[in-house]
């Protein structure tokens, strides 16, 4: 019983990543930005979902706060579930499925601290021209390949971006993304 807990902690470092957002419906001039976050250990982690209409912008942040384990301990179908996925066995299909599985498990049972606010357009036009720009930039303009070609980083903060606007979807994801690096973002 004492190896289920270690077992746990180490599921959720490993299978904590991003989530995946459908693409949204937004009316012309609209944005909605989905941004996760998730340090090295999988534990720091963070969403923010910014809401850009035409009067106004909402920003609805979380921050990781814990596991209810407890939840977890009680649960026969995920010891099984985790069991199986320790076996290591199966095709890399099934164990990606079985490592998704855990991870979708996990994130149902976190517990987030969440706030938002909610800006006037008209209020804060610098921050209202940035999502702008963040809505009609391709995916050249927000990853900077050219200029990060020989960016390399052992480790650093997995930053997930879900941009929709009238212009379309577009989903990038960057590690450790800085003023130099990745200017937009």
């Amino acid at each position: 019983m004492k190896n289920l807990g270690r077992i746990l902690f180490t599921l959720a470092m490993l299978c904590f990543g991003g989530k995946l957002y459908a693409q949204e419906t937004v009316n012309k001039g609209d944005i909605v930005i989905h941004i996760h976050g998730s340090g090295p250990d999988f534990l720091n982690k963070f969403q923010l979902d910014i809401y850009k209409r035409s009067d106004s912008m909402k920003i609805v942040y979380a921050v990781f706060d814990s596991i209810r384990f407890s939840v977890t301990r009680k649960d026969s179908a995920f010891a099984r579930l985790s069991a199986k996925y320790w076996e290591g066995k199966g095709d890399s299909a099934e164990r990606r499925r079985l490592s998704d599985a855990v991870s979708a498990y996990f994130e149902r049972n976190s517990v987030y601290d969440r706030d938002s606010i909610t800006i006037a357009a008209r209020q804060d036009t610098a921050y209202n021209a940035l999502l702008q720009r963040l809505g009609s930039a391709s995916k050249e303009d927000l990853l900077q390949t050219g200029r990060n070609k020989n960016r390399f980083l052992i480790d650093g903060v997995h930053f997930g971006f879900a941009i929709t606007s009238a212009s379309g979807y577009k989903a990038v994801g960057v590690r450790s993304p800085s003023a130099n690096s990745h200017p937009l973002l």
